[in-house]
């Protein structure tokens, strides 16, 4: 009698892990098409591991705080979350949100698929001079006809005058000092941040070495009218501009309430 529960036992083992086999097999297993692959990054799955030991950092510094949730929701392939994600952290100046973006409209993912638009955010995230922004504008200004060149021209400086290092960065810098106001009135620790130093930070991993060498090509003959301006800057120090909403549409994941003990890397 034992032996027969035995081997009924075991039968019915097998059976459960066969079950277990067949389910996994024949499990759909997720496909990202090419438009997905080419808006994607390895940095996601990095922050998305690494979110509840860099959030804390992003208090009151929301070009920061707004490209974590970007990340994270391109990670878990949450695309128009992380559109909205990345445009609020763009209005702060982010200018690696910008470039998102970019990708975002050039192949229509998250978002309705638009050329001219895409350009126009990869002009802004190349606003600085930096040589991986510039190569991305300067390639999909290749791609773009006549009339898309003449809508980038139109449509430019309002996008500009919202999301341009003027207006952005003293919109950045004013919500800072909204929130050590705020620490001033609960009587906490205020903190100095040098702003000037604080994006030489942010935008060190664009900028080049000082005794870095570039390669250029062949002068490339581009067909159409020259190309004027996508932006209109200003002389004038802009004013303190009107914020933009604190939250876009969709869920805000919160660090969990027992952060992994994973060391952070680089």
């Amino acid at each position: 009698m034992q032996s027969n529960t035995r081997i009924l036992s075991l039968a019915l083992g097998a059976c459960l892990a066969l079950s277990a086999a067949d389910a996994a097999a024949l499990k759909p297993r997720v496909k990202i098409d090419a438009a997905e692959a080419a808006v994607s990054s390895d940095v996601d799955a990095d922050i998305r591991k690494r979110f509840d030991d860099l959030f804390p950092g992003s208090e009151n510094l929301l070009n920061y705080r707004y490209r974590l949730y970007g990340h994270l929701a391109a990670a878990e392939r949450r695309w128009p979350n992380a559109a909205d994600d990345f445009r609020v952290a763009a209005s702060y100046a982010d200018k690696y949100s910008q470039h998102r973006l970019s990708l975002l409209y050039w192949h229509g993912v998250g978002v309705e698929k638009d050329r001219v638009q895409a350009y126009l955010w990869a002009d802004l995230a190349a606003e600085r001079g930096y040589t991986e922004f510039l190569a991305v504008r300067e390639r999909m200004w290749r791609q773009l006809d006549e009339a898309e060149r003449a809508a980038a021209v139109e449509r430019g400086p309002a996008l500009y005058e919202h999301y341009g290092d003027p207006a952005a960065k003293q919109r950045q810098k004013y919500q800072w000092l909204l929130g050590q106001a705020t620490s001033l009135l609960r009587r906490e620790r205020l903190a100095v941040v040098d702003f000037e130093d604080y994006w030489q930070k942010v935008d060190a991993p664009w900028v080049p070495p000082k005794n870095a060498t570039v390669t250029i090509g062949e002068i490339e003959e581009i067909d159409g009218p020259k190309r004027k301006s996508s932006r209109k800057r200003r002389a004038e120090p802009e004013p303190v501009p009107e914020l933009p909403p604190e939250l876009p549409p969709g869920p805000r994941p919160e660090p969990s309430p027992n952060p992994s003990p994973e060391p952070m890397r680089p």
